[in-house]
């Protein structure tokens, strides 16, 4: 699945390029990005594991298009989005295994909205101790 995803980037003019990072420190992780036709990187991904660095940047990627696809589209379909009340890709995700995908997109809205109440708002957000939270 994941070269057919990398084949049809190439067809559309974009390419993967990765490298290994922090490799003189001892630790090798990965950053991997996709490139559109002028080189200009549109996506990226970063980890331990290789592979599931392309598979962060590929799902960026594929959830960018998506959005400006629907953001391009008849008014009728942002509206299905919800994208006249918000007009941002605040909540979209893209990914390889739908029960994270859609937790990951949640988790993304909801991070956004605290964000917002912080900075916008200038609500008080409290510090909690990891342990507390688990």
């Amino acid at each position: 699945m994941l070269a057919t995803l990398v084949e049809s980037l190439k067809a559309k003019g974009c390419i993967l390029e990765e490298a290994k990072v922090f490799s003189k420190s001892g630790l090798d992780y990965w950053h991997a990005a996709i490139l559109d036709s002028t080189r200009y990187p549109v996506s990226g991904g970063f980890s331990q594991d290789r592979m599931q660095a392309r598979k962060v940047a590929i799902a960026e990627f594929l959830e960018r298009q998506t959005y400006r696809d629907i953001a391009r589209g008849p008014e009728d379909e942002k509206k299905q989005w919800g994208l006249d009340i918000i007009p941002t890709a605040c909540g979209f995700a893209a990914g390889f295994d739908r029960a994270n995908t859609i937790l990951r997109s949640i988790n993304e809205a909801v991070e956004r909205w605290v964000m917002s109440k912080w900075i916008d708002d200038h609500y008080y957000i409290e510090e909690l101790d990891p342990q507390s939270v688990k």
